[in-house]
C-alpha cells in the first residue's frame, strides 16, 4: 500500500539580522485582523532584550502569502522599543489555512523550562519562586528573569524544599505562597531560626511562646494563601502569619514593616 506524500509547503524561513530601521517596515506590514498588542509582553520582551538575555530560537517572526505580518508584533515592537538589534528567523508565505494555528500551543511552564535545561534547581522551586509574595514584588517578571533569579537562590530554595519535604498530615503544608514567604525570610533571617519556626508550621515541634501557636496561624493562612498581596479575604491570616514569624526572629514587640522581606531578584 502507498502512501501519498502532501505536497510541500511553500513557506520560506531564514535567518535576518533585524534592525531597528528594519523593524519599523515589518510593523507597517502588520495584519490588519492580528490580536491586539499586549503593553505588559512587549514590555517584558523589552527588558530581556536591554539586559541582553534575548535568546535566538526557531520561533520568529512570519508574514503571509500577501506579505502581511501574522506572527511577532510583539518581538518586532520590544526591538523597537529597546532600540537592539537582533537574529530572528523570518518565514514567509504562511497560507492563509494556517493563520489561525499560530501561536495556539501550549505554553511551557517555569517548571517546564527548569527540567528541560537541565537546571540543577529542584523543580518544586519553580511554584516557589513564581509564587505571589514574589511575583507581588516583581510583577510581568520574564522567564528569563525567573531562571536567573531561581539560579542565583539555588541554595536557599533547596533548603525551603528540604524543610517542606518532612512527613506531616497537615493539609496545605506544601503551599506554594507559604513556602516563598519562608524563602523570603531565609534570604534575610537567620536560616536556623527561620527552620525553627517551619518545623512548628508543619506540626513537628511543639512551640507555646504565643498565645496563638505558630501552627494555627499556618492552617488559617494556608486556606487564603492565593489572596496573597491581592487584597482580599486572606489578606488578614497572611500579616497575622507574617507577623507572628517576624516577632519568632526579632522579638515579639518588634514593629513589622509592611513588606518585612524584599525580594530584589
Amino acid at each position: 500500500m502507498s502512501i501519498s506524500r502532501p505536497q510541500q509547503p511553500a513557506i520560506r524561513t531564514a535567518w535576518v539580522f533585524v534592525t531597528p530601521k528594519v523593524a519599523e517596515t515589518y510593523v507597517l506590514l502588520n495584519h490588519p485582523n492580528n490580536r491586539p498588542i499586549s503593553k505588559s509582553r512587549v514590555a517584558r520582551y523589552t527588558r530581556d532584550m536591554t539586559a541582553g538575555r534575548w535568546i535566538p530560537t526557531h520561533e520568529g517572526i512570519a508574514f503571509d502569502t500577501k506579505g502581511r505580518l501574522v506572527d511577532g508584533q510583539h518581538t518586532l515592537n520590544a526591538l523597537l522599543q529597546s532600540q537592539t538589534s537582533q537574529w530572528l528567523n523570518v518565514s514567509k508565505a504562511v497560507p492563509p489555512e494556517a493563520l489561525p494555528f499560530i501561536n495556539t500551543g501550549g505554553v511551557r511552564s517555569l517548571r517546564d523550562a527548569l527540567r528541560i535545561s537541565g537546571s540543577t534547581v529542584p523543580l518544586n522551586a519553580a511554584t516557589i519562586i513564581a509564587a505571589e509574595p514574589i511575583k507581588g514584588q516583581h510583577p510581568g517578571a520574564t522567564k528569563a528573569e525567573t531562571l536567573t533569579w531561581a539560579s542565583k537562590y539555588r541554595k536557599e530554595l533547596v533548603r525551603v524544599v528540604e524543610l517542606f519535604s518532612a512527613g506531616t498530615k497537615r493539609k496545605n503544608t506544601r503551599t506554594a505562597v507559604v513556602q516563598s514567604i519562608v524563602f523570603l525570610a531565609l534570604l534575610h533571617e537567620d536560616a536556623e531560626k527561620v527552620a525553627d519556626f517551619v518545623k512548628v508550621y508543619l506540626g513537628l515541634s511543639s512551640w507555646n511562646e504565643y498565645s496563638k501557636p505558630a501552627v494555627d496561624l499556618a492552617n488559617r493562612f494556608a486556606d487564603a494563601a492565593g489572596s496573597y498581596y491581592a487584597g482580599q479575604g486572606g489578606k488578614n491570616q497572611a500579616t497575622e502569619f507574617i507577623t507572628t514569624l517576624y516577632r519568632h526572629l526579632h522579638g515579639k514587640k518588634a514593629a513589622v514593616p509592611t513588606t518585612p522581606w524584599v525580594f530584589r531578584g
